[in-house]
This record gives structure tokens, C-alpha cells and sequence, in this order.
């Protein structure tokens, strides 16, 4: 293997699914630092880039230089044709920092050079090996002007058709959150969603439940759906479940923010000995309403693995998967503007009507996240909790339920 390959520092080996993040391109390198800092176990981590000097900080375990001919180690210029082409040129390579995986993600950045250029380039390359490919794709600020944008939208749809399930973050909706955090714990929500994403999958795969989810179940839910969300969500307290449904059916960063209208759900939940069976079903039922709601044909086909742990006592974690969506609500990243519109007008964070277009008899109380104070702006966001975990009197499988925001 060629020495550049070989280069891996404090990645250890472990039995079971082999789960590897590929950052390329200067964008992608960088998102994966969270997951380098945290030194999370059984996650091996590859850098690609062009630039040499990039990739000289790079915190991955193994770190690859692509088209060293071509660039003599410094960038693309942010021409993606050179990066495709060194990415061809060292698919040899490539080929051997990924041998042996189970699961891939691909962390990029689109709109300029390398990222844009190779990551396609990478997916077709894991493809080619049966590697079940998720790629975790970053679009560009929308003042970074029309030809990034328009570059980064057909680099968007070139990686869209070579992998098998995809998450597209934008940093244009970095801006409806809260404004009054430093730049840097705003622009680090994006690493926060990959690492969350990657660490829940590898949970998903590998943490010993009572009801398991393995790796067959991940791969017949995600090999060939396209967009993709997965979402991870932690509650403590009395308000522990509504929290962690909230966290977990919902992101204002990413391009598909909510579940609504999957087809195909994983869900995983883990929980303390203080949760009852009941509010594990009604768990069940809460995710499969969100799915359902604006789209009352859909029949959800979901699969469900739970643990049970004293560690757990007090909290609860939610991880949800959802593939297969019967509506594309955004196909194209939107402009500054028409985000702004479509986020006070239509969707909001969750994909439902503003507070002044829903009917009355819908119940709607004051919009959840008025105040931003701590946390982020979720405006508008709801999602229909059970009566048994509000604490109404209300058997799982009952009357028809009330609605209450969180």
C-alpha cells in the first residue's frame, strides 16, 4: 500500500461493521475535526485533498494527497474538473484507504475545486466495492455569488445519482438560528450534524440492545433512496421525551428539516429503567404521525430497536432514520430570499404552515422557540406529542389524540 495510504494515528481496529468518514476537500476535512477531537471509538477517519498544506492540519487518521502531479500540492482553484481528475488519476488509492468498509460517509463541501470534483469520483469508486455510501454535503453561503452556487447544484446532482442515500446541510440556514452566537459555535452546528449522524449510525449498528438494529437493516433502508435524514435527539427531565422528539425530527441546517412524508423509517431508542412500555409506544406513534402528517396516504414502513440501561435513568435518546420520501419538498438549494420566504411563510424549521394559515380548530398555541435565549430559534415547530407521554388519560391505541406543541 502506498505510504500515504498507510499513514494512520490512533485508529484501533475493532471487530464488527467497519464504519469509515471521508473528508475531501477543504470544507470536508475540516467538518470532520469534532469527530478526530472526540477520538470516538470504531469511526476511522481519511482526509483527501489536493492541497497539501490543508491536509498537513488535518486531525484524520489517515491522510491522502490526490493529483500531486497535477497541483505540485497546492489546490484546484476551485476548478472541480481538476479535482475529478486527480481524483481519477489516484482511484488506486482511494480505493485502498477505503478497502474493508461496511459504511461510508463522504464529508464535502460543494462549490469549489476538490470537493466538488472528487467526491463523485470517491462514491463511485466505494460503489464499485458494495460499500453502502452516505454522503453529508455542504452547500455554499448564498453571497458567495451564482457560479459557486450554480457549481455547487451540479456538483449536487452528480453525487446525488453515485451514492445511495445523501444529507445536504445549508449555510445560508446557519442565519435563521440564533444570530447571537459566536461564529464559531454557529458555523460548528454543520460538524455537529455530521458527528451526531455518524455516531448514531454506528450505535444503531453496534450497541448491544434488547431489540437490534444491524447492518442489514441499515443497508435494505438506505442502499439506493436518496435523500436521507437522520436525526438524533437527547431529553432529560420531565420533558425528556417532547425534547428529544423535538432534537430528533428536527433540523433548521439541513435541506430536508423534517420527516414528513418518509416511507421508510429506522428508529432507535434507548431509555432508563424509569420509561415505561407504554411511553415506548407512544414514542412509536408520535414518529409515525410526523411522517404521515401532510400526507395522510402514507403508510410508514418502520422498524424499530430499542436498549434499556441504567445509565439511561432520567434520559432518553431518539434516533431516527427516514429514507424514501414521498414528496421532495426543496430540490434545489434556495436563494437567500426565497429561504427567508419559505421559512416565514410556509414550512418553518418543521415543514408546517405558518401560525396565521392554520385553521383554528387545529388548537395551535403560541409557536414553539419565540424566544432564542439559550438555544436555537426553532420557529414554528411542532410536533403532535401522544396524551400518554403528556399525561392525559390516554391508552396507547385509543381515541384520537390531541396536539400539543413543543
Amino acid at each position: 500500500m502506498d505510504e500515504k495510504v498507510g499513514i494512520s494515528v490512533g485508529y484501533e481496529e475493532t471487530s464488527g461493521p467497519k464504519i469509515t468518514v471521508v473528508g475531501i476537500g477543504g470544507a470536508g476535512c475540516n467538518s470532520m475535526n469534532l469527530l478526530a477531537k472526540k477520538q470516538e471509538e470504531g469511526i476511522r477517519l481519511v482526509a483527501i485533498n489536493t492541497d497539501k498544506y490543508s491536509l498537513a492540519s488535518s486531525l484524520a487518521h489517515v491522510k491522502l494527497q490526490i493529483g500531486e502531479n497535477m497541483t505540485k500540492g497546492g489546490g484546484t482553484g476551485g476548478d472541480p474538473e481538476k479535482g475529478r481528475e486527480a481524483a481519477r488519476k489516484d482511484s488506486d488509492k482511494i480505493a485502498a484507504a477505503i478497502e474493508g468498509t461496511d459504511v461510508l460517509f463522504i464529508a464535502t463541501g460543494l462549490g469549489g475545486g476538490t470537493g466538488t470534483g472528487a467526491s463523485p469520483v470517491v462514491a463511485e469508486i466505494a460503489k464499485e466495492t458494495g460499500i453502502l455510501t452516505i454522503a453529508f454535503a455542504i452547500m455554499p453561503f448564498d453571497f458567495e455569488g451564482p457560479e459557486t452556487i450554480k457549481k455547487a447544484q451540479e456538483g449536487l446532482e452528480e453525487l446525488r445519482s453515485k451514492v445511495d442515500a445523501i444529507m445536504v446541510a445549508l449555510n445560508s440556514n446557519i442565519k435563521n438560528g440564533d444570530v447571537t452566537r459566536s461564529p464559531k459555535e454557529a458555523f460548528g452546528e454543520i460538524d455537529t450534524i455530521l458527528y451526531e449522524s455518524v455516531i448514531a449510525l454506528r450505535d444503531v449498528i453496534v450497541k448491544p440492545s434488547d431489540m437490534r438494529l444491524d447492518l442489514s437493516d441499515i443497508k435494505a433502508r438506505l442502499s439506493g433512496r436518496g435523500k436521507t435524514v437522520i436525526g438524533v435527539g437527547e431529553g432529560t427531565g420531565e420533558r425528556k421525551v417532547e425534547e428529544a422528539l423535538e432534537k430528533a425530527l428536527h433540523s433548521p441546517i439541513l435541506e430536508r428539516n423534517n420527516i414528513r412524508g418518509a416511507k421508510s423509517i429506522l428508529l432507535h431508542i434507548g431509555l432508563g429503567p424509569d420509561t415505561d412500555v407504554k411511553t415506548l409506544f407512544s414514542i412509536v406513534e408520535a414518529v409515525i404521525e410526523e411522517a404521515k402528517e401532510n400526507f395522510p396516504e402514507v403508510e410508514p414502513n418502520l422498524k424499530m430497536g430499542y436498549f434499556q440501561s441504567e445509565d439511561m435513568e432520567g434520559r432518553i435518546r431518539i434516533t431516527v432514520i427516514a429514507t424514501d420520501f414521498e414528496e421532495e419538498e426543496v430540490g434545489k438549494t434556495m436563494g437567500e430570499e426565497e429561504v427567508a420566504k419559505n421559512m416565514n411563510a410556509t414550512a418553518a424549521p418543521m415543514g408546517t404552515s405558518s401560525a396565521a394559515s392554520l385553521p383554528e380548530e387545529q388548537g395551535w398555541d403560541t409557536p414553539y422557540g419565540s424566544s432564542t435565549k439559550g438555544r436555537t430559534n426553532r420557529r414554528n415547530t411542532r410536533v403532535k406529542i401522544p396524551r400518554s407521554i403528556t399525561g392525559k388519560d390516554y391508552l396507547f391505541g385509543g381515541e384520537e389524540e390531541d396536539e400539543k406543541e413543543i
